[in-house]
C-alpha cells in the first residue's frame, strides 16, 4: 500500500485550479501502483493570506474515490480520518489463522508498524505446524502470507504481504500521526486521465446545489436542452492583466484594451444578443461588460458567493458547467481548461482566446 501526504497550497499564490491541478499530478503518478491513498492537507481558500479549509469541505471525497476506485486511488482529508484493522489473516488462500486482535494491537494512535525482525510465528502460531498437527497434511512454507484489511474512512484495503522462515521480507509501517507533507507538481498533462479526472471529480453539494439554484433563476431547469446557454470566462483582473502584459512586454494598460476588444469581437460573431450568456470573472469593471449592457446582450452576473477567492471559484466552476453552446475562454487560463474538461464537451462549441500575443 501506497501512502502519501500531499500539500496542496505550499505557496501563498497556490489558486483554486494549482491546488486541484496538485492532486491531479499526484494522482496520475499514483495510479501505477497497487493501493493508494492520498492524504490530503489543507486547501487555501483565498490567495497570499492565512485562510484554510478542510479539503473535505471542497470535494466530495466520497463520491470522487467512487470514481477513483478504478485506479486503486482513495483521497483522504488528513484532519478527517479514522483508521482501522478490518481483518488479518496469516498462512496460505485455503489455510490460514485469524489474527486480527493481534495485529490490532499494531496500531496505536493513528500509527501502525510489524518491523520485519518480528518472529511471526511466535506471535500469531505457526500455520505450517497448525495446518499439519489439526488436518494431518503440510502446507507449501512459501506460501505463507500475512493478509491485512484496513479501513481508511470505511474504505477498505487488503494488502498481501509475503513472509519467509516467520518472518515479514519488509517492514510494515504506516505512520499517518507523524506526516511529511510534500508538494507536487502542478500539471495537466493533458492526457486521457487528466481530462476525465477533471470531469469526474465531484465538490461538495453546497457548490453544486447553489449553481442549480441560480441557474434556475436564469431557466427553467426542466428545459434545459431546449435553452441555449453561453458562458465566457473573463480573465480580466488586475493580477492576471499585469502578469500576462509582463510576459507581452507591453503596459498593463494597452494589454488589457487589446484583450477586452478580442473578447467583443468573439461576441459579436459567436453569440446571439438573444441567447442567454453567463459571464464568469472575479471583476466586472471592464470594456467587454459595457459592451453588452450597451448592446442589449441577455447575460447574467452571477453573484460572488463566497467572499474567498478560490471558495468562490469553485462556485463558478459550477454554474459553468451547465453551458451548452458557445463557450469563450482563455487558452493560458488554468480555470478556462479545467472548466472546459467538466463540460458536455459533445454539445459545447468552445472558441479560446490567446493571451500570449503573436
Amino acid at each position: 500500500m501506497n501512502v502519501s501526504f500531499l500539500d496542496i497550497c505550499p505557496k501563498k499564490d497556490s489558486g483554486f485550479c494549482n491546488q486541484l491541478y496538485s492532486i491531479l499530478y499526484t494522482c496520475s503518478i499514483m495510479q501505477k501502483s497497487i493501493v493508494n491513498l492520498l492524504f490530503i492537507g489543507r486547501f487555501m481558500k483565498h490567495i497570499n493570506t492565512e485562510t484554510y479549509c478542510n479539503i473535505g469541505d471542497i470535494i466530495d471525497l466520497n463520491e470522487t474515490n467512487r470514481y477513483l476506485k478504478q485506479y486503486n486511488i482513495c483521497l483522504v482529508d488528513y484532519y478527517n480520518f479514522t483508521f482501522n484493522i478490518e481483518s488479518a489473516t496469516y498462512g496460505t488462500k485455503d489455510i490460514c489463522v485469524n489474527v486480527k486482535d493481534n495485529v490490532r494491537q499494531c496500531l496505536q494512535n493513528n500509527i501502525f508498524k510489524i518491523e520485519k525482525t518480528v518472529n511471526l510465528n511466535d506471535m500469531y502460531g505457526n500455520p505450517h505446524e497448525i495446518c499439519k498437527k489439526k488436518y494431518g497434511f503440510e502446507i507449501n512454507k512459501n506460501n505463507i502470507k500475512l493478509t491485512i484489511g484496513y479501513s481508511f474512512n470505511n474504505i477498505k484495503f487488503y494488502v498481501v504481504y509475503d513472509t519467509l522462515n516467520g518472518y515479514l521480507k519488509n517492514d510494515i509501517i504506516y505512520d499517518c500521526q507523524n506526516p511529511v507533507f510534500y508538494p507536487s507538481r502542478i500539471h495537466n498533462d493533458l492526457t486521457i486521465f487528466s481530462q476525465s479526472f477533471l470531469h469526474n471529480i465531484t465538490f461538495n453539494k453546497d457548490f453544486t446545489q447553489k449553481a442549480k439554484q441560480y441557474m434556475d433563476t436564469i431557466i427553467n431547469l426542466n428545459y434545459y436542452e431546449q435553452n441555449k446557454i453561453n458562458c465566457i470566462h473573463m480573465r480580466l483582473e488586475d493580477d492576471a492583466v499585469e502578469h500576462w502584459a509582463k510576459e507581452n512586454k507591453l503596459p498593463p494598460g494597452q494589454f488589457k484594451t487589446i484583450v477586452e476588444n478580442m473578447y467583443i469581437e468573439k461576441i459579436k460573431t459567436s453569440i446571439q444578443k438573444n441567447e442567454k450568456t453567463v459571464i464568469l470573472t472575479y471583476d466586472y469593471n471592464n470594456k467587454v461588460i459595457e459592451f453588452l449592457r450597451e448592446n442589449n446582450y441577455d447575460f447574467y452576473l452571477p453573484p460572488k458567493m463566497d467572499s474567498c477567492r478560490e471558495i468562490a471559484a469553485v462556485y463558478d466552476m459550477e454554474i459553468g458547467r451547465y453551458c451548452n453552446n458557445v463557450y469563450i475562454l482563455v487558452y493560458d487560463s488554468s480555470f478556462s481548461y479545467t472548466l472546459l474538461f467538466r463540460m458536455n464537451r459533445r454539445v459545447i462549441q468552445p472558441i479560446q482566446l490567446h493571451y500570449i500575443l503573436e
